[in-house]
């Protein structure tokens, strides 16, 4: 379920423009359509099937018009209401109300209304359940189903309860209309109810009871009249068994000569009763009684009398045709030979006198007396017929009864004469033969056939009296506590669908829901698979495979495959995979080395270590990169330049540099470091290389202690020639500015000091 939120500002638009409503799509079947300030436009309602339309509180300024019927559960209303066209609408409401504890179907605020309420119709199908009306106005109101409506106070507020009018008020005879309890509260005394229509109350059935509780109803009487409902035959249903109690009843007129009528035979149970000004009630001349508890407030006119303390009859007693209700028979004549019988709460039914011979029946309805014609000989006038469940009709004369063929079976007179006992009426039954089907051929089955089930490669069958028993060979399949089978379990599963969905080829569900005791040990495994050939001496090629799994998938949307995936977590300790003896490749199908990786798709970086805060990765070229996030916070997520770059280049150089990648490499004119031979030969001479201009800073080395002198052990030599002294100074002069260049390129290095 979705709240969809109004949200279109100016002018008007339909409900069924996704674009009107917050989530971009219009509320369908199940959602709630919510109005609040956030959309202003008046909104034409076009939308069939809904949960429920809220208009919360009075932040909706628009109006909803009804272009269409609609089926929901609740309605919260606090903005105008109408309809598009002169055509009716009808909401129906049904399931479990939605509000105040499953109580209301609708809840109205001050600010609701309702225009063309003659149009709308809020149909209400109860199921069981209690429901009551919130305060407010409301439109036609029509209530069917098996639930209880009650005319009485719900948990909520008597300020909230207490105002209920509606135009007209339609009650299915499978509806309880009637308070809870016999002892009113004091916000059930206070609710009320007025019917503004030109019919406000109508049954749409009869034998029922309206009882209006403690309620006061008020109607409003049209210029042309109103048949007021009254217990009898009020002409408020198709008949007249009704059933009406009021505790307070107002008649009032829409204007001026407004009329309300009690029908002849009826009577009017009230409480307190007020006939407004303006207004009149009357009934007919054959009489009617008005029983009301207290004297009535008669501000308009009536024309009924007293006859004694809380009875009024119309016209007077010597016309009153006393109904079933009052002790009488509703009859102001009755014609000789005539025989009465019942008719519930109505004027009794009249059967004329038979004629000669004839007798007093029962009529095929099984719903009045009727004349007919008497059995010759006391012979039979209906017998009975019962089916297989019990079920008995009785068939009287001139009754026919219908043999309904169905599936397989083909009913038809195949004797028609004459009907003796020598050529009695045949009636056949042919049954039609069975077709039963095999993995290989088909055969028919006529009626009295025998079928037998034969046993078959790993399978028997036995049968013991209505029992048919089929047994499969252990060795074929077992369902033992082993589960042990010896043949080969294949699974071929296919996916056919085309909406979003998860298949499984093979499930294995395996939950250890044992308490494992102290000291032992449970060992659980989900899949074992052990597949040995060491027994035999093999004398050709055996290559054996554990776990072979081929996955095949195209370009064609968008497909991923994955071979294996692995999750293991919440043990003490968790090893997702466990690799014991032999080699294991990946992307190398004969592995050399305990674990070989070969990038077989040449791929740009065919190998990743990921850290928390740094990465080490290989590109095609199998040069390692490392790289160290020192970013607050720091993620190894993405590799950022520059980074360390380790390698072998074309050239047969190895070296060390740093600085960002292109191409897969950090630039040659980026190293620091540079290793080769001549040539790039074994016997080249070895050649190092370091780079770069300024120095790192060199280590400080401190000398502990003063150094003791050192006297000569031998005497000077003596002093050389001066031809040979200058000569062994340019010597010196050269070695010095050799030395000068060592000691810069050290520097460099940060090695001198």
């Amino acid at each position: 379920m979705a709240i969809h939120v109004w949200i279109k500002t100016g002018g008007a638009g339909t409900a069924s423009t996704g674009a009107y409503w917050d989530l971009g799509s219009a509320p369908g079947a199940g959602d709630i359509a919510r109005f609040t300030a956030a959309g202003t436009a008046d909104c034409t309602w076009d939308i069939a099937a809904l949960n429920e339309i809220d208009t919360i509180s009075n932040l909706y300024v628009g109006t909803i018009s009804l272009s269409t019927n609609v089926a929901l559960n609740g309605l919260k209303l606090n903005c105008v209401l109408t309809t598009t066209s002169a055509s009716s609408r009808v909401l129906t409401f049904s399931g479990t109300p939605p509000y105040d504890s499953n109580k209301h179907y609708i809840e109205n605020s001050s600010t609701a209304s309702i225009t063309d309420a003659t149009k709308i119709t809020y149909s209400i199908t109860t199921t069981g359940q209690n429901v009551y009306f919130d305060r407010g106005y409301y439109p036609i109101i029509s209530l069917t189903g098996s639930g209880n409506v009650k005319p009485e106070s719900s948990t909520m507020s008597v300020a909230d309860d207490s105002e209920i009018t509606f135009q007209t008020l339609t009650i299915a005879d499978s509806v309880t209309f009637k308070p809870t309890s016999a002892t009113p509260t004091a916000a059930d005394r206070l609710m009320k109810f007025t019917g503004r229509g030109s019919s406000s109350l109508v049954y749409t059935s009869s034998d029922t009871i309206f009882d209006m509780g403690y309620s006061t109803l008020t109607l409003i009487a049209p210029t042309g009249g109103y048949t007021l409902p009254a217990s009898g035959n009020s002409g408020s249903g198709t008949g007249p068994y009704f059933t009406a109690k009021y505790h307070k009843l107002i008649l009032s007129p829409a204007s001026v000569g407004g009329w309300f009528k009690l029908k002849a035979g009826c009577t009017l149970d009230v409480n307190d009763l007020t006939v407004s000004t303006g207004a009149s009630l009357k009934g007919e001349d054959t009489g009617s009684v008005i029983l009301c508890v207290n004297k009535p407030t008669i501000e308009g006119t009536w024309g009924f009398v007293q006859l004694t303390q809380g009875v009024y009859i119309y016209p007077d007693v010597h016309a009153l045709r006393w109904g079933v209700l009052s002790g009488g028979t509703g009859l102001n004549t009755l014609a000789a030979g005539s025989i009465v019988h019942g008719n519930k709460q109505g004027a009794m039914n009249t059967i004329a006198i038979g004629s000669a011979a004839q007798v007093l029946t029962v009529n095929s309805g099984a719903t009045a007396p009727e004349w007919a014609a008497a059995g010759g000989g006391g012979g039979m006038t209906s017998f009975f017929l019962e089916d297989g469940d019990g079920t008995e009709v009785a068939i009287s004369n001139a009754k026919e009864v219908k043999f309904v063929e169905g599936a397989g079976i083909d009913i038809d007179w195949t004797d028609t004469s004459d009907g003796t006992d020598a050529d009695p009426y045949d009636l056949t039954f042919t049954v039609s033969d069975t077709t039963v089907a095999g993995d290989g051929g088909s055969t028919a089955i006529t009626p009295g056939d025998t079928l037998t089930i034969a046993g078959g490669t790993n399978a028997t069958s036995a049968m013991s009296g209505d029992t048919l028993t089929v047994n499969v060979d252990d060795a074929f399949v077992k369902n033992d506590a082993d589960d042990t089978m010896a043949g080969t379990l294949t699974v071929d599963k296919n996916f056919t669908g085309t909406t979003t969905a998860t298949t499984k080829g093979a499930f294995i569900d395996f939950d250890a829901t044992g308490i494992t005791a102290s000291g032992q040990t449970a060992t659980n495994i989900g899949l074992d698979l052990d597949l040995s050939s060491n027994v035999p001496t093999m004398v050709g090629n055996v290559n054996n495979t554990g776990i072979d799994i081929d996955l095949t998938a195209s370009t064609s949307g968008v497909q991923k495959n994955v071979g294996l995936d692995v999750a293991v977590a919440g043990a003490d300790t968790n090893y997702a995979a466990i690799f014991s003896g032999g080699y294991v490749g990946i992307g190398q199908s004969t592995p050399t080395h305990t674990l070989e990786v070969k990038d077989t798709a040449a791929t740009t970086w065919f190998s990743r270590f990921q850290g928390r805060e740094g990465n080490i990765r290989f590109n095609t070229y199998a040069h390692i990169h490392i790289q160290n996030d020192n970013t607050s916070p720091p993620t190894s997520d993405a590799i950022d330049d520059p980074m360390w770059s380790i390698g072998q280049r074309d050239s047969g150089v190895f070296d060390i540099a740093f600085g960002n990648i292109s191409t897969q490499l950090v630039p040659s004119a980026k190293r620091i470091l540079e290793m080769a031979r001549v040539g790039a030969a074994d016997g080249g001479a070895a050649m190092m290389g370091f780079y770069g201009t300024a120095a790192i800073v060199a280590p400080t080395l401190t000398v502990v202690g003063t150094p003791p002198a050192v006297a000569p052990t031998t005497a000077m030599p003596p002093a050389a020639p001066a031809a040979e002294l200058t000569s062994t100074q340019t010597a010196i002069n050269t070695l010095a500015a050799k030395i000068d260049t060592i000691v810069t390129a050290l520097d460099n290095l940060g090695l001198s000091q």
